[in-house]
């Protein structure tokens, strides 16, 4: 299992570029990276409740009123990060953007 660590952080980071690529153009056709981010997070959100539902730990959502608000930072994170990256790619490139996200 831990030798798939290795290809899945490829992975995903190869995926950043496409990304922000699309967000970018999401961006472009919408008019507003505030949107597009709206947008890209909604679809990310319908996947994730598909995926929840489809593997039975929709349940685990009960476990929200007992958490710590700062704990819904990563979301809040998430978000300032897709806008960023729709502002910050076309202008700065994608290796110095996520140069200077790391």
């Amino acid at each position: 299992m831990e030798t798939l660590f290795i290809p899945i952080s490829l992975l995903a980071g190869g995926l950043l570029a496409v990304q922000a690529g699309a967000n970018a153009q999401l961006a472009k056709a919408t008019g507003s990276p505030f949107a597009a981010t709206t947008l890209q997070l909604s679809v990310g959100t319908a996947i994730l409740l598909a995926a929840a539902l489809l593997t039975g730990t929709i349940s685990a959502l009960s476990a929200l009123p007992g958490v710590v608000w700062w704990h819904a930072v990563g979301g809040t994170a998430s978000a300032v990060y897709v806008v960023s990256t729709i502002l910050l790619f076309p202008r700065l490139g994608a290796v110095v953007s996520v140069g200077l996200f790391i």
